[in-house]
């Protein structure tokens, strides 16, 4: 997520927008983590990133601060769904497959009720909508992201 489209869909409030920023931040490196993504002194980096995003730039965020009761559901919702959908990764329903690729997009949710605290229902609404694009559209294939746990033929 960027910081100008984060901006624009939190109504100018950079609060709102830094903590969505870190909580992406922080989930990017708990799936570098999980995926064993790099060495071993990379690995412990992607963990600090991780922990250092989640302390300063999520809780100590006065956004989040101020809504924690309403957001602190959400992130831990989200976290689940994001551990469902690695295991629905490797399914062999493609119904269960397409759930996952779908449940992958852990802040959607938040993002939409963050636009709903800072403008309301109906902007809440509209950038719902526009997520399906932004995350969705011309990214990964629910084809290619299955494709990434598949075993591969020597």
């Amino acid at each position: 997520m960027d910081r100008p489209t984060l901006l624009a869909w939190m109504k100018g409030n950079e609060w709102a927008a830094s903590f969505l920023i870190a909580w992406r931040e922080a989930m990017v490196a708990m799936d570098d983590l999980v995926d064993e993504e790099g060495t071993m002194l990379e690995r412990s980096e992607l963990a600090h990133i991780c922990l250092e995003r989640l302390y300063a730039g999520v809780f100590a965020n006065p956004f989040f601060m101020e809504h924690s009761k309403t957001l602190l559901p959400l992130l831990i919702q989200g976290t689940m769904e994001w551990c469902n959908s690695n295991a629905q990764q490797t399914s062999s329903n493609e119904n269960v497959n397409a759930v996952g690729f779908v449940r992958r997009q852990v802040n959607e949710p938040l993002v939409a009720w963050c636009a709903y605290l800072v403008g309301g229902r109906k902007w809440a609404k509209k950038i719902s909508l526009l997520q399906v694009e932004y995350f969705h559209v011309g990214n990964e294939t629910l084809s290619e992201w299955v494709a990434e746990v598949a075993p591969k033929e020597e």
